[in-house]
């Protein structure tokens, strides 16, 4: 296991963690990030990975009827030195980002850097963190990849209806690089 990092400023680094989805494709009638992972909420895993990394200040997207679950299963189960701040989530990802943007912006001292981390992303090593946030300030955002190993094809947009034989319109490859998270920009 790695050794937490030194606390990062809460005005040059914040975290912000969209968690409003609806876990349609899990099923089971509960938001995934709320359900148990070895004694402890997902959600309250992904925030403990990023604080390993030195992240101290997040804010959470949520749903507004998922409010109390997070303040019974999640909220108890984090460090008390973190600043853990929540917002009402929207319908898409990008929704919930941009509200946890918008309330950093507003804050009193907005921070200099934010991580997007998505709640269902528990294991995250804090060295890909730590990792992400260095390539930000060297490049101004950063987005960690992996090397596509599984064959990927980039298809064409088609005509309702029109038939297409496999592989027309669209090639090996292409540049398809696979997303991880945490992302971080300025």
């Amino acid at each position: 296991m790695t050794a937490p990092q030194a606390p990062l400023p809460p005005d040059e680094v914040a975290a912000v963690i969209p968690a409003a989805g609806r876990s349609g494709r899990m099923g089971g009638g509960c938001n995934k990030v709320f359900r148990d992972l070895a004694g402890q909420a997902v959600l309250s895993r992904s925030v403990r990975a990023l604080a390993a990394a030195g992240v101290i200040r997040f804010v959470i997207a949520l749903r507004d009827e998922d409010r109390p679950l997070f303040e019974r299963l999640v909220r108890p189960a984090l460090p008390p030195e973190l600043i853990v701040d929540t917002v009402s989530g929207g319908e898409e990802r990008e929704d919930s980002v941009y509200a946890g943007l918008q309330y950093l912006a507003q804050s009193p001292s907005p921070p200099r850097w934010v991580l997007v981390h998505d709640a269902a992303r528990p294991l995250v090593p804090p060295h890909l963190v730590v990792r992400v946030l260095e390539a930000a300030r060297r490049y101004g955002a950063a987005v960690p990849g992996l090397p596509v190993t599984d064959t990927g094809k980039r298809g064409t947009p088609l005509a309702a209806g029109a038939p297409r034989r496999a592989g027309e319109g669209a090639e090996r490859g292409g540049g398809t690089v696979p997303r991880q998270d945490p992302e971080g920009g300025q």
